[in-house]
């Protein structure tokens, strides 16, 4: 979760003929599938890809962080948005790139590099085919990825093990390699 703190602003009234001065206040904002599906939902495009390749005009990001606030709950959340200071975006935008998790998985194939593109429902798809609770939509979507992936490397355990032959030939290999580095025999 993110709290981001909206500076002070005061903006005119052309209905009421007056300035109206708004405080500062906290938001709390998330990355969750939830928001994700939300735009989704207006938009009709696979948000996450889009995020991944840098493909959102700037109204379509705009439109997802109005989806990533949870606190105050609203439903227009237009005042909100047009308060939004450069640092207030910079700092949604390094969260969006945030792992949010310490566990990092080493791939030979990276699994962003093919033409698919991964929506909402492809990720709940995967949880269900995974037996991930529901509850887990609310993490933060970086973290829910891994997670999965996690979930998914345990349950399969990866088919591409070298076979007890390649790994010999291989330490062969090695060992004879550091025996001209070294100039011995054995």
């Amino acid at each position: 979760m993110l709290r981001v703190l909206l500076p002070e602003v005061e903006w005119f009234d052309d209905e009421n003929d007056e300035f109206i001065k708004h405080k500062s206040l906290w938001i709390q904002m998330e990355h969750s599938l939830v928001s994700v599906s939300q735009w989704e939902s207006k938009w009709k495009k696979p948000l996450l890809t889009l995020l991944d390749q840098g493909g959102l005009s700037s109204e379509e990001l705009l439109d997802y962080f109005g989806f990533m606030i949870i606190d105050p709950p609203t439903s227009d959340t237009t005042e909100l948005l047009a308060r939004f200071s450069p640092e207030n975006m910079q700092a949604i935008l390094e969260y969006l790139g945030d792992s949010q998790t310490a566990t990092v998985i080493h791939e030979r194939e990276n699994v962003h590099s093919s033409n698919r593109f991964i929506t909402s429902e492809l990720v709940y798809t995967w949880m269900i085919g995974l037996g991930i609770s529901k509850d887990f939509e609310t993490w933060n979507v970086n973290r829910l990825m891994t997670f999965i992936r996690t979930v998914s490397i345990e349950m399969n355990p990866d088919k591409k093990k070298m076979k007890t032959r390649d790994v010999a030939r291989m330490q062969r290999n090695i060992n004879e390699i550091n025996r001209q580095k070294l100039g011995t025999r054995g």
